[in-house]
């Protein structure tokens, strides 16, 4: 069976800079990864994923609440699958993920 090691809430921001203290001390100081992708910033601190850029730049990945992360891809779409479900959008490389 396939496991899920985390599930990050997504929080979208204007300013990372500005909204980074705020997370970091709510995540009692876990360690920031900063990247980009896809056209936008983001941060990945504790329990969440900060996302920056503009609102054209944010849109494409509004539609999305979290990001899952799972120690096996494939099993969990094979699972999702088993149980009558649907992956709707294909894994794609990223940089916490498939590359």
């Amino acid at each position: 069976m396939a496991r899920i090691e985390q599930v990050l809430a997504r929080v979208y921001v204007v300013d990372l800079d500005a909204a980074l203290p705020l997370y970091s001390r709510l995540a009692e100081g876990a360690p920031v990864r900063r990247f980009a992708f896809g056209g936008v910033e983001l941060a990945w601190v504790g329990p969440f994923l900060l996302l920056a850029g503009t609102p054209e730049e944010l849109a494409p990945f509004r539609d999305r609440a979290a990001t899952v992360l799972v120690d096996d891809l494939d099993a969990v779409a094979e699972e999702i699958a088993a149980a009558g479900g649907e992956v709707l959008e294909d894994p794609a490389p990223g940089p916490n993920g498939r590359g």
